[in-house]
């Protein structure tokens, strides 16, 4: 009886080349091919985006007092502003968010969290003297259209002990409690004629050890049409505090300003600038 050989033998040897891996890229380009999957993933590309504090026209100053801040149009001097951000990100032309990868910098950027910093050790300002305004890092984009951000800590990183935490998220100043977790951001005005700076505070609310917060009090910013190669980043603290009077304290907190809880009514409006509850940002721009 004559031996039968098994049907996927005979193809094999029937069918050159069968068991040979082509190396070959495939032309999705052709005439035949209606299906082009190609895709193209840009290199990376150099990202700096750079960030400056004012009020409205003018610089915000440790040193250098300004008119026009509140709803009194108080004369006032910068003395703290600081705040995370997380969720760097280019926008690119199709409009897609591309992220950062961020560059580390001793001190301000650990991973994908980042301390920007624009206070010193002059004039009002009690912070050291080390600012940090520029965020520099990498990404896959074709081309940059905008900038986009959160202000901010994800709950991980803010909820973390400061006892043996690490920079960015070793600093006291801006760390409430381990229910709590960091400030996202902090801003103070020395007023004119006042005793203590009006600050404003920005964290989570509502929340539970080990468990989330009712409200993040995260900011996403996205600004498009920003071209970080020619354009900075503006903070207006002056637009911020424009539904505020710095000149007085009508909340619960223990020091001139918003504590920080939405009960309290130096936060209410405050709140409203910062872009809480969806309720968009008026006081960050590109120029």
């Amino acid at each position: 009886m004559p031996r039968l050989v098994p049907l996927p033998l005979l193809l094999l040897a029937i069918v050159p080349g069968a068991c040979t891996r082509s190396t070959t890229p495939v032309d999705t380009d052709s005439d035949t091919d209606t299906d082009d999957t190609d895709v193209v993933i840009p290199d990376p590309v150099p990202v700096s985006i750079r960030f400056r504090a004012t009020f409205g026209a003018d610089p915000a100053r440790c040193d250098v007092a300004v008119d026009g801040v509140g709803t009194t149009t108080a004369r006032v001097r910068l003395a703290d502003f600081r705040a995370y951000a997380h969720d760097v990100a280019v926008i690119d032309s199709s409009g897609a968010l591309v992220p950062v990868t961020l560059d580390p910098a001793p001190g301000f950027v650990d991973g994908g969290n980042a301390l920007l910093d624009f206070a010193t050790d002059v004039g009002a300002c009690t912070d050291d003297a080390a600012t940090f305004t520029t965020l520099t890092g990498t990404a896959r984009a074709d081309a940059i259209t905008g900038v986009a951000f959160t202000l901010g800590l994800p709950r991980a990183a803010s909820a973390l002990p400061l006892d043996g935490a690490t920079p960015p998220l070793d600093r006291a100043s801006m760390f409430l409690n381990t229910t709590t977790g960091r400030f996202h951001t902090r801003a103070a005005v020395a007023v004119e004629g006042a005793t203590v700076p009006w600050i404003a505070r920005i964290h989570a609310v509502g929340c539970a050890t080990g468990a989330d917060c009712t409200e993040q009090a995260l900011l996403p910013v996205q600004l498009p049409g920003v071209d970080p190669a020619e354009q900075e980043v503006v903070f207006d603290l002056k637009q911020l505090l424009s539904r505020n009077d710095v000149t007085a304290d009508v909340g619960p907190s223990a020091e001139p300003g918003c504590s920080g809880l939405p009960t309290d009514a130096d936060c209410r409006t405050l709140y409203v600038a910062y872009g809480l509850s969806a309720i968009g940002q008026d006081w960050i721009r590109g120029e």
